[in-house]
């Protein structure tokens, strides 16, 4: 295993043990969020849908220097207002 400060995992594992004994119920609220498996799928050769596309780039643009926990809390209503982050449902018309 390659140990250059990119590829190294010693600052994760410093990184999970932090968060292990000091935020219980971390990782599963990482899982939730649902970019796990994005990740996995990316490292698949799987391209982003462009719902995934929209997605990321609303949440970074509302989320940009502020707090993450902060857009975290409200992704639920985002959904809602971005019709659950669908291109083709947000683009279509009012009243269709």
């Amino acid at each position: 295993m390659a140990t250059g400060p990119l590829t190294s995992l010693g600052p994760w594992r410093n990184i999970e043990s932090r968060l292990d004994s000091g935020l219980k119920g971390w990782r599963s609220r990482v899982e939730d969020f649902g970019r796990v498996a994005a990740v996995k799928e990316r490292a698949t050769g799987q391209a982003w849908t462009d719902d995934e596309t929209f997605e990321g780039l609303l949440m970074a643009v509302l989320s940009n220097n502020a707090v993450w926990s902060r857009s975290e809390r409200i992704r639920a209503d985002l959904a809602e207002l971005f019709s659950d982050f669908s291109l083709e449902s947000y683009a279509e018309p009012a009243g269709r």
